[in-house]
C-alpha cells in the first residue's frame, strides 16, 4: 500500500464521531472547508517552536512525519491498553515529540531496486510462463516464445549486477524529543540503548558481525557481513527421508549476499540537551546534521503548507516528495507490466515475419499495448501528487477539543468536476453510522469497455494461434463459447452507459443504524437489536434514459438465456415486487422474511436513484436529498459510536439466541424422590473404600466446540469492543476531498473526549 492511501485511511479510521453538544451542521462545516486557507509563511524558529524534531532533520530529506505532543497522544492508548485504565507513566509525562525522515537518494534506490524485483520474479513466475507457452507452441513461435524470454531473463541479469553496486541505503534519521528537565532521562535512554547493541560483541574480527563504535559524537554499532545473516538458504522437506535440508540460493539471492557483504550498516545514537538523535547509514559521512532550524527541513518549502495551522496546537505533520509514490507503485507493478511487454514482443516478432496470420498478431500488439497502458493509467492516475499531511487540535465554543486532519497533493489525472452536495443532511443524522458524496468525478484517456473486450478477446485468438493442435483445439473450443457471448457482453456495457447518461454524476453512500434484525437472520421475535441500513444514492438527470438501460439489459438477459437453452421469459419471473408513491416507483426483491428493513430495493425518480438494503431507507434518503450547496470533490462522515453501539446491540442478539439454542438442546433434568431414612448398617453398608474412590483431576477439563450461533456471537462482540475502543478515543469525523485546479485536499474533524 503507498503512503498516501495509508494516510487516507489513518483519516478515516482514527477519528469518529458526534460529541452530544451542539456542533454546527456538516454542511455548514464543508462549505467553510472549501476554501484554501493562506497564511505568510513563517520563520524556521517559529516552525521549531511547534516541531521541535524537525528541527534536527536535515532539508534534504524526501519524506517524513512528525508526532507532536507526545505525552497528550499517548493518554487515551494507555487507557485502552491497560485493563484497569491505568495512568501514564510519569516518565512519558516528559515526551514531546517524535520524527523519522528518510535521507535523499530514496528514489534512486527504489530505482535500483527495480532490477531485483523483475529478476527475482523471473525466476519464480515469468520463466515459468515462458515454459509453458512454448512447451506447448507451435515451431516456429516456440522457438521464438523461448529466445524471448530467454532474452529478458538474460537482459535483467545483467540490468542486476549493473544495479546491485549502485544500490545505496539513503539515512534513515530518527529524532525523539523531550521538554524541558528531559535531559537525564533521556541520556540514560541513549546510553541503555547503545549498551544493549553493544552488549556481548567480542574483539573485532571477520566472523564478527557486529563492532562497537564512536563516530562524531554517535555511538553504536557496525554491521559487518551482512549478507550472510540477512540471506540464508531455505529448506525443504524430502519427503523420502523425512528431514529438512537446506535449499540452494538462487542465483539473485548469492549476488545480493555477495554484495550486502561488501558493505557495512551503522546504527548510531547520541543525545543533544533534550533530543535524542537516531540516525541508520551505510556511509557515516553521509549524515546530515543541521546546526539550526534555518539548515533543517523547516528552513525549506516542504513545510510551508503547515504554517495556517502553526497556532492550533499540531499533533501531526507528514510529507513525501512528488514522484516518490509513483516510483513505489512502479516498483509494485513492474513484473506484470514486464511480463506484458513480454507477450507484446513475441507478438512483434510474428508480425514481422509475415504469412496469413501477420493481421492477427498486429492486433494482439495493439490489444496488449491497449490494457498495459489502462493499467498503468488507472495505478498512476493519483499518484504524481506531492503529500503533506497536518494533523491539529482545536477547541470549540463549548470547551471540547478537536482533532482536524488535512492532506493536500495535486493530481494530473484525476480531477473533480463542480456539482451540488444534496445529502449532507444525511451526515447529521443521528442514526447516521456513514456518509460520503461526491460530485462527478474524471480520470483522463481511458478506453471504452467496448474497446477492452475487444482487445482481450485479440490476445485470446493470438494466443489460441500460436497452439500445437491438440491444445490448440480444447483452447478454441473454450473460445469460441466465451466469444458466442461477447454481443451480450457489449450490449450489458451498452446498457450501462445509457443508464449513466441518465445520471448526473453525483454519487453518495449512506449507511445508518435503524434497521431491524429478521428472525430468519438470528434475530428472536420481538428483539431490539439495530442493524445497518444501507441505500447508495445517485443523481438523476434523464429518467427515461435509465429505462431505456434497464430495458436493454433485459433483453440482453433474455438473449443469454435463448444461448444457454432457456425459456427467455424467465427473465420475466424474477421475484420483483413494484411500487409507485407519487413521482417515486419502488422494486423490491421478494425475500423469505417480511421486514422492509432488509429488502434488496432499487427506488427511482426524475432526480434521484437509490439502490439498498431497505425500502424505508431509500425512501428516506431520497427524500433527504434537498440539498443544493454548491462543490467540487467529495465529502464523508463516519459515526463510531452508532457503530459500536449497533455491534454491540447484534453481539447482545446472537448470545441470546445461543444460549437459547443450547438450553433447548440440553437433556432434560429428572428430579428425583427423596431417599427413605437409612439405618446404622445401611449407613455402614453405604461407606465408600478410599481404595474405590477415584478423585477427580484437578488439571482434567472438557472442551465444548462452539455452536455455529455462538461462533456469530463471538464474532460480533469483537467488532463491537474494536469499534467501542475507537469510539472512546475519538467521538466525530467530518472530512471533505475538493480540487481546486488540481489541488487535491482531503479533511477530517473529530472530538476526543
Amino acid at each position: 500500500m503507498n503512503m498516501r492511501a495509508t494516510l487516507m485511511i489513518m483519516a478515516a479510521t482514527v477519528a469518529p464521531v458526534y460529541a452530544q453538544a451542539p456542533i454546527p451542521a456538516v454542511n455548514e462545516t464543508y462549505a467553510a472547508l472549501s476554501a484554501t486557507v493562506q497564511a505568510p509563511a513563517a520563520s524556521p524558529d517559529a516552525r521549531a517552536a511547534v516541531y521541535p524534531a524537525l528541527a534536527h532533520i536535515p532539508a534534504d530529506v524526501e519524506a517524513f512525519i512528525t508526532l507532536c505532543d507526545l505525552s497528550n497522544m499517548l493518554k487515551p492508548c494507555v487507557k485502552i491498553i491497560t485493563p484497569t485504565g491505568g495512568e501514564m507513566p510519569e516518565e512519558l509525562l516528559k515526551l514531546n515529540s517524535f520524527a523519522l525522515a528518510i535521507g535523499s537518494g530514496s528514489k534512486e534506490a527504489l530505482n535500483n531496486l527495480l532490477p531485483l524485483v523483475l529478476h527475482h520474479y523471473n525466476e519464480e513466475e515469468g520463466a515459468t510462463f515462458g515454459k509453458l507457452w512454448s512447451a506447448t507452441a507451435a515451431e516456429p513461435v516456440s522457438s521464438i516464445i523461448q529466445k524471448v524470454f530467454t532474452d529478458y531473463a538474460d537482459s535483467l541479469k545483467q540490468n542486476l549486477a549493473d544495479s546491485m553496486p549502485k544500490l545505496k541505503l539513503p539515512p534513515v534519521y530518527a529524532v525523539l524529543s523531550g521538554k524541558a528537565g528531559s535531559e537525564d532521562m533521556l541520556n540514560n535512554w541513549c546510553n541503555l540503548a547503545v549498551a544493549s547493541m553493544q552488549e556481548n560483541i567480542e574483539p573485532a574480527n571477520e566472523y564478527e558481525a557486529r563492532e562497537a563504535v564512536e563516530i562524531n559524537g554517535y555511538k553504536g554499532i557496525k554491521l559487518k557481513s551482512m549478507g550472510n545473516h540477512l540471506i540464508q538458504p531455505g529448506y525443504e522437506f524430502n519427503a523420502e527421508t523425512g528431514t529438512f535440508a537446506p535449499k540452494e540460493l538462487t542465483e539473485t539471492d548469492k549476488l545480493l549476499q555477495n554484495e550486502l557483504n561488501k558493505r557495512n550498516f551503522y546504527i548510531l545514537l547520541r543525545q543533544q540537551g533534550t533530543n535524542i538523535l537516531a540516525v541508520i547509514c551505510e556511509n557515516p559521512e553521509d549524515i546530515s546534521e543541521p546546526a539550526d532550524a534555518t539548515q533543517s527541513v523547516l528552513g525549506s518549502d516542504k513545510v510551508s503548507a503547515a504554517d495556517a495551522h502553526l497556532g492550533q496546537a499540531p499533533i501531526m505533520l507528514g510529507y513525501t516528495a512528488p514522484d516518490l509514490n509513483a516510483m513505489q507503485t512502479k516498483l509494485q507493478v513492474a513484473p506484470y507490466m514486464g511480463m506484458a511487454q513480454q507477450v507484446s514482443k513475441v507478438f512483434t516478432e510474428l508480425a514481422a515475419q509475415g504469412g496469413e496470420q501477420k493481421t492477427v498478431w498486429e492486433n494482439a500488439v495493439k490489444s496488449a499495448d491497449l490494457l498495459t497502458s489502462t493499467i498503468n493509467k488507472w495505478l498512476f492516475a493519483e499518484q504524481q501528487i506531492p503529500e503533506l499531511l497536518q494533523m491539529w487540535r482545536e477547541k470549540s465554543a463549548d470547551g471540547k477539543e478537536s482533532v482536524e486532519i488535512l492532506f493536500t497533493g495535486n493530481s494530473s489525472e484525476l480531477s473533480y468536476n463542480p456539482g451540488k452536495l444534496v445529502l449532507t443532511a444525511q451526515a447529521d443524522s443521528p442514526a447516521t453510522i456513514f456518509y460520503a458524496e461526491s460530485t462527478p468525478c474524471n480520470l483522463k484517456s481511458l478506453p471504452t469497455c467496448t474497446e477492452l473486450i475487444d482487445a482481450a478477446d485479440n490476445l485470446a485468438t493470438a494466443y489460441t494461434s500460436t497452439l500445437q493442435p491438440g491444445p490448440r483445439d480444447a483452447a478454441l473450443a473454450q473460445l469460441t463459447i466465451a466469444r458466442n457471448f461477447i454481443p451480450e457482453a457489449k450490449a450489458l456495457c451498452g446498457a450501462l452507459q445509457t443508464i449513466g447518461s441518465g445520471m448526473n454524476g453525483s454519487k453518495a453512500l449512506s449507511i445508518d443504524s435503524a434497521g431491524s434484525m429478521p428472525v430468519l437472520l438470528g434475530g428472536t421475535p420481538g428483539n431490539k437489536a439495530a442493524v445497518p441500513r444501507i441505500s447508495f444514492y445517485s443523481g438523476v438527470s434523464d429518467r427515461a434514459k435509465l429505462n431505456e438501460g434497464w430495458q436493454q439489459i433485459l433483453s440482453t438477459a433474455s438473449s443469454v438465456a435463448v444461448k444457454l437453452g432457456s425459456d427467455p421469459s424467465v427473465v420475466n419471473m424474477l421475484p420483483i415486487v413494484p411500487t409507485v408513491n407519487g413521482s417515486i416507483s419502488s422494486y423490491n426483491v421478494a425475500l423469505p422474511w417480511f421486514t422492509p428493513d432488509m429488502v434488496p430495493n432499487v427506488s427511482v425518480s426524475d432526480t434521484g436513484l437509490a439502490i439498498g438494503t431497505s425500502s424505508n431507507y431509500n425512501a428516506e434518503v431520497m427524500a433527504a436529498a434537498t440539498g443544493d450547496m454548491d462543490f467540487a470533490g467529495c465529502v464523508f462522515s463516519i459515526k463510531f459510536d452508532n457503530l459500536a453501539t449497533t455491534a454491540r446491540g447484534i453481539a447482545n442478539e446472537l448470545t441470546a439466541v445461543a444460549e437459547a439454542e443450547k438450553k433447548a438442546a440440553a437433556p432434560a433434568v429428572v428430579e428425583a424422590s427423596p431417599a427413605p431414612e437409612s439405618t446404622d448398617e445401611e449407613e455402614e453398608d453405604s461407606y465408600i473404600d478410599e481404595e474405590d474412590y477415584e478423585e477427580e483431576d484437578p488439571y482434567s477439563y472438557t472442551y465444548e466446540e462452539p455452536t455455529p450461533a455462538e461462533e456469530r456471537a463471538s464474532q460480533a462482540r469483537d467488532i463491537a469492543e474494536a469499534c467501542e475502543n475507537i469510539a472512546n478515543m475519538v467521538q466525530r469525523l467530518d472530512g471533505t476531498a475538493t480540487t481546486n485546479e488540481g489541488r487535491l485536499i482531503i479533511r477530517a474533524k473529530a472530538t476526543l473526549k
